[in-house]
């Protein structure tokens, strides 16, 4: 007895991956996660053994939010950072023990859920935006990956290059700690690691755009740090905030609200990009900025670059992708370029 029968489809190749993704950040774990829920395998490779500690954007607006709920995380997430009942005012000072110029009131994540919860099913914003730290959304994320079935973890391996073929990309990785060597497949590779990308260097492709305008705060060379005072709200007689300015002749400055008990986050301009961080200097501005002394216990400190806005003139070469600050460049203290990337990686499956 014979039958017509197409001849059977070949098996997928196990030690080939779909795509490897270079960089575990915020935009590289958002691609793997919506890769996973569609079913296909990925690599993620970072050289760090897990996302950094360190304050970074403060907002996660709407739409972010809803790729989270479509993943299962946006309620887990409501719960980091501030309190539920913490106000996110934004609210202006001569300095935050003194004169009060002006307050933007915004709800505090306790409220927007009470206001959607009474709203009517045909609401247009199910998710709203989130005041919460990057760093406790990376964190977060990070912590989930375990959990899901088509995704491979190669934190604290570093890629050093690839060669392309017709079929795919083979990747040359490196283990940090052990110096120990592999070779790994892939059909494709995506670039999400960040501003200084081995995967656009390596194809040749550059940013184009304006460089920042030097101005008094928030252009140029910046040190954003991370700080303990266990003083700040006992000494601040106004009602509480998400971020504090303060404008006077002696300083401008500004405080973000990280944890709303004791941690918080303090942007100071640096007079050029080859200055470090000089913590006598940066007491003395937040001094300054509250108008009294407060204990300070300095946590850490990162120098960032404000007033980029940098795009590549093209995002692909071959079997490799662009995506996040690899692709586009901005200041980071909005978070916009993590917001960004998060929205593009669905969008570009």
């Amino acid at each position: 007895m014979t039958t017509n029968s197409s001849p059977a489809s070949p098996m997928p190749d196990p030690k080939i991956f779909p795509v490897a993704i270079i960089g575990g950040g915020p935009v590289g774990m958002m691609l793997a996660m919506n890769l996973d829920a569609l079913g296909v395998a990925s690599v993620i490779i970072n050289t760090d053994r897990a996302t950094r500690w360190h304050p970074k954007g403060g907002t996660q607006n709407a739409r972010t939010m809803e790729h989270y709920r479509r993943l299962g995380l946006s309620r887990q997430l409501r719960k980091l950072g501030m309190p539920q009942d913490h106000p996110t005012d934004v609210a202006y000072f001569t300095r935050l023990t003194q004169w009060e110029i002006a307050r933007l009131p915004m709800p505090s994540e306790a409220e927007k859920m009470r206001a959607l919860a009474n709203s009517p099913t045909t609401h247009q914003e199910p998710e709203p935006i989130l005041r919460v730290n990057q760093m406790y959304v990376e964190a977060a994320v990070f912590a989930q990956l375990p959990q899901r079935k088509h995704l491979t973890l190669r934190y604290g391996w570093t890629c050093r290059g690839w060669r392309e073929s017709e079929d795919g990309v083979a990747l040359d990785l490196v283990e940090e700690e052990s110096g120990r060597q592999e070779t790994l497949h892939a059909r494709y590779v995506v670039g999400c690691d960040g501003g200084h990308s081995i995967v656009r260097r390596k194809l040749g492709i550059r940013y184009g755009g304006g460089d920042p305008e030097r101005q008094s705060y928030m252009g140029g060379t910046m040190v954003a740090t991370h700080v303990r005072s266990r003083d700040f709200y006992r000494v601040i007689p106004h009602k509480r905030g998400y971020q504090y300015w303060a404008v006077n002749p002696e300083i401008r400055s500004n405080v973000m609200v990280l944890n709303g008990k004791d941690e918080f986050l303090v942007h100071s301009q640096l007079a050029s990009e080859n200055d470090k961080p000089d913590e006598r200097e940066i007491a003395r501005r937040i001094i300054a900025c509250v108008g009294q002394d407060i204990d300070l216990e300095f946590l850490a400190h990162s120098i960032w670059t404000a007033g980029l806005a940098h795009v590549v003139d093209r995002f692909v070469g071959g079997r490799a992708f662009l995506a996040g600050d690899s692709a586009h460049f901005f200041t980071p203290s909005g978070a916009f370029g993590m917001r960004m990337g998060r929205a593009e990686t669905p969008c570009d499956l």
